[in-house]
């Protein structure tokens, strides 16, 4: 019990005291208003959590770009030297890549095996 204490502090204290700001305000109003000042602040309420979950979603949302690549991704077949299949990469282990990105090695190896053929 000490230990929720010195978590939430005076949590507890304060939100009973808003309850009962609240109350005073809605006390000795109309019906019909008392239910429209309800309405309004359920409303910002959800309007806060919707604000709060679109700030948390949007950094985790994949960009356009990424959802192209995606979309046009095959998965790499590795072929031996008789045209079996030794394996694939799946797209999700690809990533595009300028020419100038890929080392030298790599194209001569390239290059090497395609006129081998």
């Amino acid at each position: 019990r000490r230990q929720a204490r010195k978590i939430f502090g005076g949590a507890g204290s304060r939100a009973q005291a808003g309850v009962r700001r609240a109350h005073g305000i809605l006390q000795g109003r109309p019906r019909w208003e008392q239910a429209i000042l309800v309405a309004l602040w359920a409303a910002a309420a959800l309007l806060m959590a919707l604000l709060a979950y679109l700030l948390v979603l949007i950094p985790l949302t994949p960009g356009v770009d990424d959802l192209k690549q995606v979309t046009t991704a095959r998965p790499s077949v590795i072929m031996s030297s008789d045209g079996r299949e030794l394996g694939t990469f799946e797209q999700g282990l690809q990533e595009r890549v300028k020419l100038s990105q890929v080392s030298p090695h790599v194209v001569a190896a390239l290059i090497s095996t395609e006129d081998h053929r």
